[in-house]
Parts: C-alpha cells; structure tokens; sequence
C-alpha cells in the first residue's frame, strides 16, 4: 500500500509541479479576469489530479491491496504526497508574489486610510507586517488544509480505482 502510493504521488507531484509553474506564468500575464477564471480552473484541475493520483496508486497496487480500503490508503498517501509536490513550489511562488506586493498595497491606500492608521498608531511599515501576518496565516491554512483536501481526493481516487480480486470458477473434474 505504502509503496503504491508513493510511487503514484511522486509520479503525479511531478505533473503538479509542472502545473504550479504553468498556473504562476499563466496568472502573470493575463489580465486580472481571465487571471482569476484561469486560477479558479487550475485549482479544479489540480482537485482532478489528487483523484486521479489515488487511481493510479490503486491500480499500481495491483493483488497487495486487498480491499477497498487498502486502495483508499494508497490513494491518501499518493494525495498526500502529490499535495507536498504541488504546494512547495505553490507556497514559494507565492511567497515571491506576496513579498513583491507587500509595498505596493500600502502605496495603493489612499492618503487619508494612511492617515487614519497613523492616528489609530499603526505605521504604513507596521501595515505591511500586518500584511505579511496575514499572509503567513493564509500559508499555514493551506499547509493544513490542502493536504487533507488531497488526502481526501487521492482516498476516493482509490476506492474507485479498486480492482477487486476475481473468483475463479469451480473447475468439475
């Protein structure tokens, strides 16, 4: 089981790292609309591909998974696994992205939101920390909750891609 679903969340991950720079460069130079439909479809499709994951680890694990909820094991470990391929470099891109914007949003504040939040005792250099808090906040929910996500995908993937044993017919001598 476990052998199965590493080699297929590793076989997918790869797929989904490719996805993750395709969505990065995709997101980049299209306009801010298409931008948001086209990361929205990215996400479903990367949903699509934690399934699948679990597929191919239930077929990958051929007569070792003996039932249906070995197949779904396999499919949670290779969801779990393609999840850590797809989110690093999510994570990271999306780090470069945010620490590239932190100064712009502050620079977009009209003067007079600026000039309330120093009258409330917040600094634009402080509101850029806040920024970056809810950032890192945003990171460690996706940290978490993808994975389960994934888990949960790859799960189902593998309960369906169950193949259970065949019977073979009484032979009569």
């Amino acid at each position: 089981m476990l052998a199965a679903g590493l080699k297929a969340g590793i076989v997918m991950g790869f797929v989904l790292i490719l996805l993750a720079v395709f969505w990065f460069v995709g997101a980049a130079i299209l306009s801010p609309d298409v931008s948001n439909l086209f990361s929205c479809l990215v996400f479903i499709f990367t949903l699509g591909l934690w399934f699948v994951s679990g597929v191919l680890a239930a077929r990958w694990g051929g007569a070792s998974l003996t039932s249906g909820g070995s197949s779904a094991g396999a499919g949670a470990i290779a969801g779990a696994v393609s999840s850590a391929f797809w989110g690093l470099p999510f994570m990271c891109l999306l780090a470069l992205a945010f620490l590239a914007i932190g100064p712009q949003v502050t620079g977009q504040l009209p003067p007079e939101a600026l000039e309330q939040l120093r009258q409330v005792g917040i600094s634009p250099q402080e509101f850029q920390g806040y920024f970056g808090v809810a950032v890192g906040i945003f990171f460690v929910l996706c940290c978490i909750i993808l994975p389960l996500i994934a888990a949960v995908m790859g799960a189902i993937g593998g309960l369906i891609g169950h193949r259970p044993k065949q019977q073979q017919p009484a032979v009569s001598s």
